[in-house]
């Protein structure tokens, strides 16, 4: 059963002028940044209990995000939901 929404995801083609403005503007508390290199992926996280905030941007601008920008454009990129039986949930939702 899905339980919770993890996180939200949203693709920004400025990485630091996007974290500033989440920080400035919207005021949210800034949890730091990782790199994820086989994604090729970099990510900015804001905890918005009783979920988060992921900024996602393209590193080394290569990678899915980057495909994904070029596409779409900035926005929303996906939704994580917590389960307690993810087999099941993947099973019911096909």
């Amino acid at each position: 059963m899905i339980t919770a929404l993890d996180h939200i995801a949203i693709a920004v083609p400025d990485f630091e002028k996007a974290i500033k403005r989440f920080m400035e503007d919207f005021g949210l508390p800034f949890e730091g940044t990782e790199d994820v290199v086989p994604a090729k992926t970099s990510t900015a996280f804001f905890p918005l209990p009783p979920t988060n905030i992921e900024l996602v941007h393209p590193l080394n601008g290569e990678g899915p995000i980057a495909t994904y920008l070029e596409k779409r454009g900035g926005g929303l990129h996906h939704l994580c939901f917590r389960s307690d039986n993810i087999e099941e949930d993947v099973a019911r939702l096909k």
